[in-house]
This record gives C-alpha cells, sequence and structure tokens, in this order.
C-alpha cells in the first residue's frame, strides 16, 4: 500500500513537471490563437461575401472585389486576414481544393 502511494506520487510529480515545462508552449499557442479569434469575424464576413457574390465573376472580376472589400474592411477597422486566400481557408484544405480541380471544377 506504501508502495502504491509513492508510485502514485512519483507519477504524479512527473506529471507537474512534464506540465510546468510545457507551460511556455501553452502560452505561446493560446496566444496564437487569441490572434486567429481577433480575426474571425472578418474573415468569415469576406468568405460569405464571397461565397454569395464570387462565384459567377471571373478571377479578375474576383480579385477587384476582393481588393474593394479589403479596402472597405480597413475604412470600417475590421481585422482581418490579409490574402485572397482567406476563402481557400474557408472552403477546404489543399488537397480537397486540387480534388475539385481534378473533377473538373474552374480553378478560379
Amino acid at each position: 500500500e506504501y508502495g502504491d502511494c509513492e508510485a502514485r506520487i512519483s507519477l504524479a510529480k512527473q506529471l507537474l513537471y512534464d506540465l510546468e515545462s510545457r507551460q511556455v508552449d501553452w502560452l505561446e499557442r493560446a496566444s496564437q490563437l487569441n490572434g486567429q479569434l481577433l480575426l474571425l469575424p472578418g474573415d468569415a464576413l469576406l468568405c460569405s461575401v464571397l461565397a454569395a457574390f464570387a462565384g459567377p465573376l471571373s478571377e479578375q472580376n474576383r480579385a477587384a472585389l476582393v481588393k474593394s472589400i479589403f479596402t472597405l474592411f480597413q475604412g470600417l477597422e475590421i481585422p482581418h486576414n490579409e490574402g485572397a486566400n482567406v476563402l481557400t481557408k474557408c472552403l477546404g484544405n489543399q488537397a480537397e481544393i486540387q480534388d475539385w480541380h481534378l473533377f473538373g471544377l474552374p480553378h478560379e
């Protein structure tokens, strides 16, 4: 019984040590997630607008729409990720999108 308690205490100490050694990693990851959380509303709004209105547009007109949305976001101080690949991140990963292209969907 005493040996079991000692083993459990030893394991608990090791667990606490391991968790403490990972504290920097956890804090860094939490900071990254908080930064992404701040950008989420703007990114979701951008994806919603593009999904609703950009489908029938040519690649050139779609790029102009994205540029005007980014300008509007800056004027309204809406935080968002920069770059037109935000829609790609919202729709899925690169492998899924590549499969869509293989099945004949346009690259734009």
